[in-house]
């Protein structure tokens, strides 16, 4: 009897995992790419002038054939993608910046063009071209459509508007801009009103938040309360709510939003200040005091006034 032979168990290569690594792009060729950038824009610059040699004027002339006049714009554009191309992580000029300046230079050439261009409509040429080839394209398809006036208006609006957005800057800048033509704001007068219908009683106002200088003043709250709400935040107990003390290590703490600084403080609502003066002169004479009130304070909240005591009268005998 033939004998079994045993199933031989087929050994499993293993396979050995090697790391990969991971191509790391040299950061060399983006900044040599910025540093030419700098200089072929220094290069158009100089040939701008007509100096530097062949090399640069040539460099200009090139540019000044596509974008005419908004050629002396190329070597700022040029600075602003190698400067791109040094301050992002990756050494990469982003998309939205190209677009933005690149339509920047667009809209000027453009508006260049049907601005301080001389278009013949009879010949369909152009006399003058302030624009280059690209604003004699452009340009002369936006006066088939609109007139002279309103294609370059509507140029120099585009022109603007991507300047913002190339560089930043908010458009509300034009506001502040035009702020100046505005009438002068209108000072509020309430407060010299008031003034002048007191001046006969000789009581003085004063505008502002109310400040303890010399004398006394009595404040519409009573110092008592203000006394007995002192330090009561430490007479807390371990039962009671503490929410009004949490501090910054409570998970569910958040910073208060910067729309706090908008905010604007109310007008000071005076009210009727002689009569609440004539009721705390008349209060104080029912116990035998008779003073003098000197002024008022007036402030947002809280009017103060301050009176004065007649010589001899102790202070602890009104504060009490």
């Amino acid at each position: 009897m033939a004998k079994k032979k045993k199933p031989t168990k087929r050994k499993s290569r293993a396979r050995t995992t090697e790391p990969v690594q991971e191509y790391q792009r040299s950061s060399f060729w983006p900044i040599a790419g910025a540093i030419l950038m700098y200089l072929v824009a220094a290069f158009i610059l100089l040939g701008g002038f007509g100096v530097g040699g062949p090399l640069p004027e040539g460099l200009f002339a090139i540019g000044y054939s596509m974008f005419g006049w908004a050629a002396y714009l190329v070597p700022i554009a040029l600075m602003y993608f190698g400067t791109a191309k040094l301050i992002t992580p990756d050494n990469r000029v982003p998309l939205p910046a190209t677009l933005s300046m690149t339509g920047f230079l667009f809209m000027v050439t453009c508006w260049f063009q049907t601005g301080f261009g001389d278009y013949n409509r009879s010949t369909d040429t152009w006399n003058m071209s302030p624009g280059g080839m690209l604003g004699e394209f452009f340009g002369g398809l936006a006066l088939s459509a609109l007139d002279k006036l309103p294609a370059s208006i509507m140029f120099f609006v585009f022109s603007t508007l991507l300047f913002f957005l190339t560089f930043g800057i908010s458009p509300k800048i034009l506001l502040k801009a035009f702020s100046i033509f505005r009438s002068p704001k209108r000072e509020d007068t309430d407060l010299q009103a008031l003034k002048e219908s007191r001046r006969e009683t000789g009581l003085k106002l004063n505008e502002g938040v109310p400040v303890e200088r010399h004398g006394m003043a009595a404040d519409s709250r009573p110092q008592a309360q203000s006394k007995a709400l002192r330090n009561s935040a430490s007479k807390l107990t371990v039962n009671e709510d503490h929410v009004a003390l949490t501090t910054t290590s409570d998970p569910d703490w958040k910073f208060p939003g910067a729309d706090l600084l908008d905010q604007t403080q109310d007008k000071a609502d005076a009210g009727d200040v002689q009569g609440n003066a004539d009721s705390i002169q008349e209060t104080l004479s029912n116990f035998n005091i008779d003073v003098e009130m000197e002024g008022a304070n007036i402030g947002p909240r809280v009017t103060q006034f301050t009176l004065k005591p007649p010589t001899g009268v102790k202070l602890t005998k009104i504060t009490q």
